[in-house]
């Protein structure tokens, strides 16, 4: 029974292609059963068909569970939340400002989302132009100390009366040691 086994498992993609080649017509395909297409997964020592072995659909339905659950999460909560915003807060309306009073710089928008991020996520403006003040007084230090030092290195080139930037002077102790005498002691 176990060599009969192995052997339809070796013949078994040939003889699915001559029976498909056989049955190409639809009219003859009703004689192929559906489990005689894929390979069979025999258990109970020859018994009745028990699994058939197709692909995973493993990937596909964690794939469909995460989009499901993250649309449940964060979509519908977000939609919730803009609705109520637009329902019952409404954009702002505009007003003349009250004597002595200044305004924030979050309530220059319209909409009530975009005050809460320009209130507490965004920088405000103040903030982000002295950085950029910061960053063009930096680049303006750096600009006057490269023409500073072009001009010391001018005036070096020119007078030659200095030793230069990175001149290290040696300790010529040990090289009068170490050096071989031009000539040999007597």
């Amino acid at each position: 029974m176990v060599v009969f086994s192995c052997i339809r498992q070796v013949l078994s993609p040939g003889a699915r292609g001559t029976m498909m080649a056989v049955c190409k017509k639809p009219m003859h395909l009703s004689v192929i059963k559906p489990w005689q297409l894929y390979a069979v997964r025999y258990m109970s020592s020859g018994g009745k068909r028990t699994m058939v072995i197709v692909p995973s659909k493993y990937m596909w339905n964690h794939f469909k569970n995460d989009l499901h659950f993250f649309f449940l999460i964060g979509l519908i909560p977000l939609g919730l939340l803009i609705l109520y915003c637009n329902i019952f807060i409404g954009n702002a309306q505009l007003a003349d400002i009250p004597e002595g009073y200044e305004p924030k710089n979050w309530e220059y928008y319209k909409h009530p989302i975009e005050r809460w991020f320009a209130r507490y996520v965004y920088e405000t403006p103040q903030k982000s132009y002295e950085k950029y003040m910061h960053v063009l007084y930096v680049e303006k230090e750096k600009a006057k100390w490269r023409m500073f030092e072009k001009r010391v290195k001018k005036v070096m080139q020119e007078k030659q009366d200095y030793k230069g930037w990175y001149y290290i002077p040696v300790d010529t102790q040990y090289m009068k040691t170490t050096k071989t005498p031009s000539v040999p002691y007597r």
